[in-house]
């Protein structure tokens, strides 16, 4: 009787595992790849200068007529220079912030960082969020 069981114990053992035995691999889940422009990387790069400097100080001018002093900023600058070449943004968000900067600097108005971090947009908001995030940090050792 006991070499019976043995006999089954080890044919038990070492019978090849048959298909429900198997282990079942997980699904592959294929995420659709986001095909992105040629320019969209500049055009991320103006809109992070427009969020981080647009507000600062680009230009001081005398006006000669009436001698009052003129200031230019940033993103007088640069709104004024994509406006003037007819520039368009591929980009859907990158286009509707820099439709706000413009409106902004078409009503003489100083845009801020945080208008378009609590933007009602969540496009906006979290692309304003991601570009104004410092990506790097530097080590404790190297700012000695």
């Amino acid at each position: 009787m006991n070499k019976l069981r043995q006999q089954k114990s080890f044919q038990d053992r070492n019978k090849y595992p048959g298909l429900e035995d198997l282990p079942v691999p997980p699904p592959v889940i294929v995420k659709p790849v986001q095909r992105e422009t040629v320019t969209y990387y500049s055009e991320k790069e103006i809109i992070r200068l427009l969020l981080k400097f647009g507000g600062m100080e680009f230009e001081r001018t005398m006006n000669k007529e009436d001698g009052k002093e003129e200031m230019l900023t940033v993103s007088d600058y640069i709104v004024r220079e994509i406006i003037s070449d007819d520039l368009l943004f591929d980009d859907m968000v990158c286009s509707k912030i820099f439709a706000d900067f413009r409106f902004h600097v078409e009503h003489g108005l100083i845009a801020g960082d945080k208008q378009f971090v609590k933007h009602e947009d969540p496009e906006i908001s979290s692309l304003s969020a991601d570009l104004l995030a410092d990506s790097h940090e530097l080590s404790r050792i190297w700012e000695r």
